[in-house]
Parts: C-alpha cells; sequence; structure tokens
C-alpha cells in the first residue's frame, strides 16, 4: 500500500464496511488501526530484533549539561545505543550503575548512566564538545488522513525549501513537521521541522533532512500518511483491523474467518523477516582506536 487511502479501502473491503456507515468514518478506521498497529503489530516487529525502527537522534553536548531527555517518541522509554560523536569520530560509550558514581569534577563523559527518562553523562561535560547521539526504537507515528499530509515534488537545501503537491489545511507557518519516505518501507525520515513561511505551495522550514527525495511525504509532527511499518505487514494490518469492526458490528465468523487469515500471513512473516541479512553471519569487529 501506498498511503493511508489505499488502507482505509482495503479495510472496508475486508471488513464489508458500507460507505454509508456513519459510525465508521475514515478517522475512526485510521484510529482503530493505529491501535491494532500498537498493541498487536509493533511487539511482533519488535520481538524479532532485527533493528527495525532504530532511529538516531543527536543532542549537543553542552558545558556542565549531565542530563539529556530521552525523545518522547522512543517505545518505552528504551534506548538502542548511546553514542559520543566528536568530528568524526564515533563510539558507544558504557552504561554505569548510579551508586558507581565517584566524583563531582568535570571532564570529557565515557560514559553515562540513567536517571529517570534522562540519559545522564559521567563526568560532567567541561565543554561543549560533539554530540551525544541517542538511539531509540521510534514509536510509528499515528495514522492520519492523506489529506492532512502532502508530497514533496522538489526542494532547494540552500533555502530550506520543499515544493508540495498541495499546502495541507492544518499545516500553517509555525507548525512542526515530520518527514515520511514516500517509499517502502515508509520509515520516519526526520522529525520536528518548523514552518518558516509559506508562498504558494513552497514551504521554507528550519530545515531539511540529508537523504530527502521527491515523493516523500510531510505531514504534522506526530502523524504520518502512510503506516510506518515494513510495507509486507501493511495488508495484515488491514485485515486485523477489519476484523475489529466486525467484532462490533456483531459478525463473529467473518470476524474469526479475517483473524484466521491474518495469523496465517504473520506466521509466513515470521519465517521471511529474520534474519534479515541471509549471506552473511554477524561479525565481532574491532575498535578502529
Amino acid at each position: 500500500m501506498q498511503s493511508n487511502q489505499e488502507l482505509i479501502n482495503s479495510i472496508k473491503i475486508n471488513g464489508a464496511v458500507p460507505e454509508n456507515q456513519e459510525d465508521y468514518s475514515d478517522e475512526v478506521i485510521l484510529s482503530l488501526a493505529d491501535e491494532v498497529l500498537e498493541q498487536t503489530l509493533l511487539p511482533i516487529i519488535m520481538e524479532r530484533k532485527e533493528e527495525y525502527f532504530v532511529f538516531p537522534q543527536p543532542f549537543p553536548i553542552t558545558a556542565g549539561k549531565r542530563k539529556y531527555r530521552i525523545p518522547s517518541r522512543s517505545i518505552g522509554a528504551v534506548l538502542r545505543d548511546v553514542q559520543i560523536l566528536r568530528g568524526t569520530a564515533l563510539s558507544s560509550i558504557g552504561n554505569i550503575n548510579p551508586e558507581d558514581l565517584s566524583t563531582t569534577t568535570q571532564g570529557t563523559p565515557s560514559a553515562f548512566y540513567m536517571e529517570s527518562n534522562s540519559v545522564c553523562l559521567y563526568p560532567v561535560p567541561s565543554s561543549t564538545d560533539g554530540f551525544l547521539v541517542m538511539k531509540y526504537f521510534i514509536r510509528p507515528a499515528r495514522l492520519t488522513p492523506v489529506s492532512n499530509a502532502s508530497r514533496v515534488t522538489a526542494f532547494d537545501p540552500l533555502t530550506t525549501t520543499v515544493s508540495l503537491e498541495a499546502i495541507p489545511p492544518n499545516v500553517i507557518v509555525g507548525s512542526i513537521l515530520d518527514f515520511t519516505k514516500g517509499t517502502a518501507h515508509y520509515e520516519p525520515l526526520s522529525l520536528d521541522h518548523k514552518v518558516l513561511s509559506i508562498n504558494g505551495t513552497d514551504v521554507q522550514l528550519s530545515s531539511l533532512p540529508e537523504d530527502l527525495e521527491e515523493r516523500d511525504w510531510i505531514s504534522l509532527s506526530g502523524y504520518s500518511p502512510v503506516p510506518s511499518i515494513p510495507e509486507d505487514y501493511h495488508s495484515i494490518l488491514a485485515l486485523l483491523t477489519a476484523s475489529k469492526i466486525l467484532q462490533s458490528l456483531g459478525q463473529t465468523d467473518q470476524e474469526q474467518a479475517l483473524i484466521a487469515k491474518a495469523e496465517a500471513s504473520l506466521a509466513r512473516m515470521t519465517s521471511n523477516v529474520s534474519p534479515r541479512v541471509l549471506g552473511e553471519p554477524n561479525k565481532i569487529v574491532s575498535p578502529l582506536w
């Protein structure tokens, strides 16, 4: 599927939802799909431990600042890795227990510890140098009607301007936008870009993603016009969402038939998606320093 509109159409067909069924507007159907994605498909995909949904986010290291909050879209506030980037040197740093802290003297961070939902650098940075990179599992964005999003038709990195097919009605100057890949597997591309100006269908933003391409999507932050999961799971998402509608309509036999069909598809997918690299075993790589 290429957008939430195709998803909605598939759900309506599988669930035999009449066009005049007022209880199941497109927004309601997408809300049900969100529940299926979050409660059923997301845990199944995450169980494969194959680096799905891993998203890096850099934070400038500031002198005297020890705490850096885990991004709000991290699934379960869980981190995949914590790294420090200085120039071109990128290295993971160790996770220590808070009771192992032995000094308040500032210096060059070489480790971190957790405090509530924050990463704390140790020792506390003595200079504003480099970036703290948190790699986390990003929660898929909420599904939104395609009319609330638009595709990029052209872009200019020098002026940080994108040309869009149309300006969504909910996008105004000051809006915060996300970019989503316009091709499979529709992963989040970059988050939280502020709209500085709008001129016709040209939108100037605070910044642009490095790997932006034409046909990628823009939408309000936290929302996506396409399910941000591997495309092979889109049809399963449609089946399970349609089954929820049939359940609410009391059509138990049809509901169970769709669940059985979805489970069969999931069983096939499970054997196909892990491991993701079939031709090479994982290797232990020695550090370059």
